[in-house]
């Protein structure tokens, strides 16, 4: 089950980073500014707030330039951490050790986490990465009392909220 789970991780990050292209859904956005040498300014979509949403994309253009090569680096590499992340919490679980790997590669199967890290304006791609980082530090804040985790687990906590609304609900509910 284990070598299953690596290889399927090794399956989709290669996916992510081998074949970078710009979807026709929103990433449509980035030929209009990144990519031509524009400035990105912050997303908004009615109503809705996340302001944090492709700011990592904003960052790295001005240091690097723009390219969807970058961009869905990027994206593996945070999937990457998201799946190291998920691995370790669900050992911590007093389950089989079985259920942890059936559990991740039932959630790589669906749609939704292959969606969201294969296209760029996906604003549950980072609420998963930060929240996850966030549930890292605060386990091992609580585990080890060290401050440096208790602070890393604030920032990534106030990173999820401003990626994301409903984070609001989902650390609040944790602590």
């Amino acid at each position: 089950m284990k070598k299953s789970f690596f290889a399927l991780v090794v399956v989709y990050f290669l996916m992510i980073i081998l074949f970078p292209a710009l979807g026709p859904i929103d990433d449509w956005l980035m030929l209009e500014t990144l990519e031509i040498g524009r400035p990105y300014a912050y997303f908004t979509w009615g109503v809705r707030f996340y302001p944090l949403l492709a700011r990592e994309y904003v960052w790295v253009s001005e240091l690097f330039g723009g390219s969807a090569t970058l961009y869905f680096m990027i994206n593996g590499l945070q999937f990457l951490v998201c799946m190291l992340i998920f691995k370790y919490l669900m050992e911590k679980s007093p389950q089989d050790e079985r259920y942890p790997y059936a559990f991740l590669m039932l959630f790589l199967l669906l749609p939704g986490p292959g969606i969201s890290f294969l296209r760029l304006f996906v604003t549950e791609k980072n609420l998963l990465f930060y929240l996850l980082l966030f549930f890292f530090c605060f386990e091992r804040f609580l585990k080890n009392e060290n401050y440096y985790f208790g602070l890393l687990s604030l920032v990534f906590s106030n990173m999820a909220f401003y990626n994301k609304e409903p984070a609001f609900i989902l650390v609040g509910a944790f602590c």
